[in-house]
């Protein structure tokens, strides 16, 4: 943390597991290349960002729910709900160099909001169910 180190970890989806055929147990590979690793990071105090990197979109699906669905790994992984939300939005804009404008919602920055039923700092799994969505201040999805 002191050297100013983000960890983007990126999980293996049980879909992208399954459609690369990849051999083994899908728990094991993901405990062993995510859950473990991102949860000494997050004891380490190192600064984690949301960032998967979805290969395998089945049909059916989006890229969007299937990135999103990877917040189970995170659960798993005994991340709070908050630090979750830190790496979905402040981490991220932090380490993409575009803080002053993303990553917060405050005065002058890019209307860049999504709203959900219930809250997420109580249940991360409402992120799976956007109701409201506005980008560059401009609404998307009522």
């Amino acid at each position: 943390k002191r050297n100013g180190v983000a960890l983007v970890p990126t999980p293996v989806t049980e879909t992208g597991f399954r459609e690369l055929n990849l051999s083994g147990s899908y728990q094991k590979m993901n405990k062993g290349w995510f859950t473990d690793p991102v949860k000494r990071a997050y004891e380490a105090g190192v600064t984690l960002v949301f960032g998967p990197d979805v290969i395998v979109t089945p049909e059916g699906s989006t890229r969007g729910k299937e990135s999103i669905d990877t917040i189970d790994n995170w659960v798993e992984a005994g991340i709070p709900n908050k630090v979750i939300l830190q790496a979905l939005t402040t981490n991220a804009a932090r380490l993409l160099g575009i803080e002053k404008d993303r990553g917060a919602l405050r005065v002058g920055m890019k209307a860049d909001i999504i709203a959900t039923a219930a809250n997420p700092i109580e249940n991360i799994q409402t992120l799976k169910t956007v109701t409201f969505v506005m980008k560059n201040g401009r609404v998307v999805k009522e």
